[in-house]
């Protein structure tokens, strides 16, 4: 996602210690601990991965391994990506499964955040072959603002509307990427957002702590500074809890 979590960079120098530090076996029996035992694994894309507006090689992408892209659609209620579609149709066009994410503006509407990202990503809803649910980024924000923008109370209640609004209007409950931390200490350590599918950034070589209320994860953003093939600037690594099989079924291939 945008690099903006400085507060959630400690531990980890470089996505092999990661690996190396990632496994444990115990009594004959494989227990997964980092990055390394969750084979498959995916990227999420915005402008920044394009310098100088160089596009991304898709096929290269599909042919590294991964399984799975998360493109950035929208942030707050006016503002579009300028890669959206084209990352969007690259991502299509080898296959890969996907889906869209908005990036939240605490101090906006929620309601008015969902209808600019619904109206965006158009027919992409999670429901298609290859498509996983659509995702809402809330997280703390950008360099030069106050980590939280707005209240505890309003922060939680703009979320809530944005995350019931695109389940209103798509018939899926959306994936919910954020950090513990972080709603600890912007929205009081609400436990409103637990019921959701989780994508947490935690850059460590151990699992996430779940959000308040929450009982785990399925997605781990787990650096942000991954090497693939095709693409032309460092990106975030992810990795899905479960097998390829699960993620197919998530994302309607059954």
């Amino acid at each position: 996602m945008r690099k903006t979590r400085a507060l959630a960079r400690h531990a980890l120098s470089t996505v092999a210690t990661a690996l190396a530090l990632s496994a444990t076996v115990t009594a004959g029996t494989a227990t997964a601990v980092g990055p390394g035992d969750y084979p498959v694994h995916g990227v999420d894309t915005s402008g920044h991965l394009h310098p100088h507006g160089k596009p991304i090689n898709w096929g290269q992408v599909s042919r590294s391994g991964q399984k799975f892209v998360v493109v950035k659609a929208t942030q707050g209620s006016h503002s579009v990506s300028p890669w959206f579609a084209r990352d969007l149709a690259g991502a299509r066009s080898v296959k890969l499964i996907h889906t869209a994410y908005h990036y939240f503006e605490h101090g906006q509407d929620g309601v008015a955040q969902a209808d600019h990202f619904l109206r965006t990503v158009g027919k992409l809803n999670g429901k298609h072959p290859y498509e996983l649910p659509l995702v809402l980024d809330v997280e703390r924000q950008e360099k030069g603002k106050p980590a939280c923008g707005a209240g505890p109370g309003a922060l939680t209640s703009r979320v809530l509307a944005f995350l019931n609004r695109v389940e209103e209007k798509t018939g899926i409950s959306p994936t919910l990427y954020s950090q513990k931390s972080f709603v600890d200490q912007c929205m009081a350590g609400t436990k409103a957002l637990g019921k959701y599918r989780a994508w947490l950034a935690h850059y460590s070589p151990t699992p996430p702590p779940a959000l308040p209320g929450g009982t785990g994860w399925s997605f781990w953003q787990y650096t942000e500074s991954a090497t693939v093939p095709g693409i032309p600037n460092k990106v975030d690594g992810n990795m899905f809890k479960g097998s390829y099989t699960s993620l197919r079924h998530l994302a309607n291939l059954g």
